[in-house]
Order: C-alpha cells, then sequence, then structure tokens
C-alpha cells in the first residue's frame, strides 16, 4: 500500500460551519449598524435648528423698529447659506410659537427620505427660549432619547 497524498484546504464542513458564523454575525450586526447610522444623522438637527434659531436672533437684533421673528425660510430672508439648513434626512420649518410671531417662534425638524425609519425621532422641535422636544412615530415623548 502506497501512502496517500496529503491534501491541502478546506472541507466542505469547516467551509459551511464558517459561512454559517459569518450569516449570524451579519444578521445581529447589521440591524445594529442601520441603529447608528439613524443616530448619526440626527447630529445634523441640532446644527439645523441653531443656525435657523440664530438668524432669527441675529435678523430681530437687527431690525431698527417692529422687530419680529419670521416664519420665512428663504436664505435671503434667514441670511444663511445654503448649507445651513438643506438636509436629505429632515425636513424643517418655522411657526409662530404662543406669543406670536412677534416675540417667539418653533423651529420643527421631520424625519423625511431614508430617516422615516427612525420611529424614535420622527418630529423634532426647538423654541425660541431653546427649550427642545421631540415625539416617536406614535406620538409618546421621547426628548430626552433625542436631544
Amino acid at each position: 500500500m502506497g501512502k496517500r497524498a496529503q491534501q491541502h484546504g478546506f472541507t466542505l464542513v469547516e467551509l459551511m460551519v464558517a459561512v454559517a458564523i459569518i450569516a449570524i454575525l451579519s444578521g445581529i450586526g447589521y440591524p445594529m449598524y442601520l441603529q447608528q447610522v439613524q443616530k448619526a444623522r440626527r447630529a445634523e438637527i441640532p446644527r439645523m435648528a441653531m443656525a435657523v434659531a440664530l438668524a432669527q436672533e441675529k435678523m430681530r437684533g437687527l431690525a431698527t423698529t417692529n422687530a419680529s421673528f419670521t416664519t420665512d425660510l428663504t436664505l435671503a430672508a434667514l441670511r444663511l447659506n445654503s448649507q445651513a439648513i438643506q438636509s436629505d434626512y429632515y425636513n424643517i420649518a418655522i411657526a409662530a410659537g404662543a406669543g406670536g410671531i412677534a416675540t417667539s417662534f418653533v423651529i420643527t425638524l421631520t424625519a423625511t427620505g431614508a430617516q422615516l425609519s427612525d420611529t424614535d425621532c420622527r418630529t423634532m422641535t426647538i423654541n425660541h427660549l431653546g427649550v427642545k422636544t421631540a415625539v416617536n412615530s406614535s406620538g409618546a415623548d421621547t426628548t430626552t432619547a433625542c436631544w
């Protein structure tokens, strides 16, 4: 009897075990990855909201008479560059606050596009006093988790 040639490489069972391990890790890791992407997109919110709030205060401060806030979100009205309030993931709107537009405003950021899958922080607001709120897709308060 002759010697059998020594074989190199992996057996089919070894390859199947490796594929199974990769599949399990991917099944756990991918949802966590998507969750982190959503959180990263939320990081735009303070930047956008503060840019609009500061522009509102600046515009009101520069006015000589009848100083009031505005609901006009055009770049010319707010004297902002286009990067300050543009987002693929959130729509931004300004409305009069409880005291009317002359003395108060509320900035609302609503998830859109790919960010709609972020059910935890669907709508976020900040007012002229800096008070922040957030609600999830069911309308429950999620302020502490989102801001």
